[in-house]
């Protein structure tokens, strides 16, 4: 004849499947090893080795992507001190095997951990940092 103490093992071990069922991490907590590095929003920090982080209109300058867009808001200090948007543009963009597109031309853009550096073309390297 089975007590109601015969019972209590399973009906506990139910109690403890549900609940880890019901805390246990959902999708919003996993990080997506597969997400495209390039996704937030990173700060130019250096221009052809020079550290502009905390010069003014540098400062201000940033990439911001979701993988999808990027958008790009460049300025340059003037001579005279004052500050001059030369990129504001946002554009689609695709990461196909680790290479980024605009349409269809490569741009030399390298990502290492919170690192963004860009070869804008033989004589212009920018480095940005989340």
């Amino acid at each position: 004849m089975k007590t109601r103490t015969d019972f209590r093992f399973p009906m506990l071990l139910s109690f403890a499947l549900l609940l880890i069922m019901t805390t246990s991490c959902t999708t919003e907590d996993v990080i997506d090893e597969n997400s495209d590095p390039i996704i937030g929003k990173w700060f130019l920090t250096t221009v052809n080795d020079t550290d502009v982080a905390n010069v003014d209109c540098y400062r201000e300058s940033f990439v911001e992507s979701d993988a999808e867009t990027i958008t790009f808001f460049i300025q340059d200090r003037l001579e005279n001190g004052t500050c001059e948007t030369v990129l504001d543009n946002t554009t689609s963009i695709t990461n196909e095997e680790g290479f980024y597109y605009l349409g269809n031309e490569v741009i030399e853009i390298y990502i290492e951990g919170n690192e963004l550096s860009w070869r804008v073309d033989k004589d212009t390297s920018l480095i940005f940092r989340k």
